[in-house]
């Protein structure tokens, strides 16, 4: 639901979706664009949603939060 909800910040329509990611050669499908918007799809993997991300001009930011040895803290690794 937030890829489709990015779409529509962006006042982006499924077509001008699809078309911007063809320019950019990174072409995403009808059916492709469906299921990453679909809130019962199976999780989508991460090379189709750079590519979304992408024809929206956005980027991914991609984070892992994880307890450190003691139990004390929680460190965030983020990848951009």
């Amino acid at each position: 639901m937030a890829l489709r909800a990015m779409r529509k910040s962006k006042q982006m329509s499924r077509t001008e979706l699809r078309r911007a990611s063809e320019e950019l050669g990174r072409p995403l499908t009808k059916a492709m664009v469906s299921r990453l918007e679909s809130p019962t799809a199976a999780l989508p993997n991460l090379e189709s949603v750079l590519r979304y991300a992408a024809a929206c001009e956005a980027k991914v930011e991609l984070s892992f939060l994880f307890k450190t040895a003691d139990d004390r803290h929680i460190l965030k690794v983020s990848l951009f």
